[in-house]
């Protein structure tokens, strides 16, 4: 049978030439039903693809009532514009009786598998596309994809695997390759997710986005010239493709040039002016060249698109810090704390901020929990002994700093924390402590 959908909606001439013959024909013989239909179809299929679902919707309605629900094209259109609106129960109702009209159709076995993925039973969802591949003459690689994209949702990763494997022999579509890498990745299989993507590579027409992935992969084993050349690559072919900009001007930042680096950020702004990403390694650019007003602007830009990132929120707060905005600085960096617990570094910073604001007894709560995350770390155990100085804890500071001593003895310890140190055993000595 011809695909008339070639023709975009509009009935062929011949088709309506016909029927009219047969319309006026003076014998008994009725107009067959499937014409009919045929007629009714390029019209509703002429509005379901120029996006007009209401007028598709009540098209659908009156001629499943029309035809006593034994139109299949126009169950199956009713199922995908429920899926539209997000009603994937009532799609799949439809999907299935669209089965029941024509069990050998494959895109009818594939929908009521989408559906029941988007509803969550992942199982039985495998089941219907493993019952697809039963199906004559089927080489799809789809649906091999769409049971490893099960499995996975299943945390069944050797299965989904196996799977993906399958679809990559079977198609030249990215799609499936970056998700076999992203497998690998995830079980930290790095040598493997690099070869699946050159794979992609050599087989695959559409390549800027594996070669993006492929330099990330590369900057995460620290590969940073090889990075650097996949980026190259896209670059190459368009100088302003804004997600190779970002990483080549990561690249370029990382290797303290933070002047080029903004450079390059600023023309990948164009497209991702949105992202916290952007802004927060602009801001950190600024701060290595101490421009601190300009780093606090783009920080704060950056915590704005994200305000959970505890990193961003971490470093505004140091540069808050130095620009002595202490209030401004504890406000981001009680967010840094609640986003990112296990780390000291806002702990103790906030620490900092507290005490130059003369709550000493706040700072002494946080810089007790920095020290029960890194009991070892001098800057902590520095900054823990002046603040119980100030609030007249003798003792224990002695014993802080007793500590540091000892670590002093059997690692190198910065400048600034021994002096520090220093200045505060002479002012506790001077006190008549030991």
């Amino acid at each position: 049978m011809n695909n008339n959908s070639l023709n975009n909606g509009v009935i062929p001439y011949q088709l309506i030439q016909r029927h009219q013959h047969n319309s006026t024909v003076g014998t008994n013989k009725k107009v067959p039903d499937i014409l009919v239909i045929m007629n009714r179809n390029w019209a509703l299929h002429r509005y379901y693809i120029r996006h007009q679902y209401q007028i598709s919707a009540s098209m659908i309605r009156k001629e499943l009532i029309r035809s006593n629900e034994r139109n299949e094209y126009a169950t199956y259109i009713m199922g995908i514009l429920y899926r539209k609106e997000g009603k994937i129960q009532e799609s799949l109702y439809y999907f299935q009786k669209s089965y029941h009209m024509n069990s050998t159709k494959l895109s009818n076995v594939k929908q009521i598998a989408k559906s029941l993925f988007l509803l969550g039973n992942h199982a039985h969802a495998i089941n219907i596309y493993s019952e697809a591949l039963r199906i004559p003459n089927l080489s799809n690689w789809r649906v091999y994809y769409n049971i490893g994209e099960c499995y996975l949702a299943l945390h069944h990763i050797e299965s989904a695997e196996k799977n993906l494997i399958k679809s990559t022999e079977l198609t030249s579509h990215v799609t499936p390759y970056i998700t076999l890498a992203r497998i690998y990745i995830f079980k930290d299989e790095l040598s493997k997710a690099i070869a699946t993507y050159k794979s992609a590579l050599v087989n695959c027409t559409i390549q800027n986005d594996v070669i993006a992935k492929l330099g990330l992969l590369y900057l995460k084993i620290n590969d940073v010239l090889k990075a650097f050349h996949e980026f190259g690559k896209i670059l190459s072919q368009d100088s302003v493709t804004s997600r190779a900009m970002l990483a080549v001007a990561y690249i370029i930042q990382i290797h303290r040039e933070p002047e080029i680096a903004i450079s390059k950020f600023k023309l990948a702004a164009q497209n991702f002016s949105e992202s916290f990403q952007l802004w927060n390694n602009i801001g950190v650019c600024f701060y290595e060249k101490q421009k601190f007003l300009a780093a606090i602007s783009c920080l704060k830009r950056a915590h704005y698109f994200n305000p959970t990132a505890s990193s961003t929120a971490c470093i505004l707060g140091k540069v808050l810090i130095l620009t002595s905005q202490f209030a401004s600085a504890a406000i981001y960096l009680c967010s840094a704390v609640t986003g990112g617990t296990k780390n000291y570094i806002p702990l103790l910073l906030l620490s900092f901020a507290l005490t130059a604001l003369d709550d000493l007894e706040g700072a002494e709560q946080i810089i007790y929990k920095a020290h029960s995350l890194a009991p070892q770390n001098p800057a902590v155990l520095v900054n823990y002994a002046i603040i119980l100085e100030a609030r007249n804890n003798y003792e224990h500071a002695l014993a802080i700093l007793s500590q540091l001593n000892d670590i002093s003895t059997i690692t190198s310890v910065e400048p600034q924390i021994t002096k520090a140190a220093q200045l505060l055993s002479r002012k506790m000595k001077k006190k008549g402590l030991h």
